[in-house]
């Protein structure tokens, strides 16, 4: 049985943001979910948690991170050695989403599991252009 703080362990969710591109309207985001949560980290930069956010390829979904090992090994790699200081999200964003809506669902998971620090953003394939968009904005 894992403990319910255990970094290691992968949770799902889901977050609502408001879709910008097609006038209005709430949208739900699902995710997996490993590493620390927001309560978990305090005020200090120092001890923020390295976050990654895994985006997904036109013909694929948070789950194909999970069922390929993928999610897993970053995961483990969450240990009592080094503290388990990664915060880990596996995002179902449309790969259609643009930067403003990729902005907007990043505020809201801001708000709810990122703690505001830099974040490394792995795009494998068509998702990547929400991110080039969002740097031109």
């Amino acid at each position: 049985e894992e403990d319910e703080d255990d970094p290691m362990k992968i949770t799902e969710g889901k977050v609502t943001y408001e879709d910008a591109n097609k006038g209005g309207g709430a949208k739900l985001l699902s995710y997996y979910h490993c590493g620390p949560t927001l309560h978990d980290t305090n005020a200090n930069q120092e001890d923020a948690p390295t976050e990654v956010v895994l985006l997904h390829g036109a013909a694929f979904t948070k789950t194909d991170w999970k069922t390929s090992g993928i999610l897993d090994t970053f995961c483990e790699i969450n240990n009592d050695e080094d503290g388990g200081n990664l915060l880990l999200l596996a995002l179902d964003l449309p790969v259609s989403a643009d930067g403003v809506e990729l902005g907007i669902a990043f505020d809201s998971l801001r708000n709810q599991l990122l703690s505001g620090s830099p974040v490394i953003f792995i795009s494998p394939s068509a998702s990547g252009k929400g991110i080039v968009d969002l740097a031109e904005i």
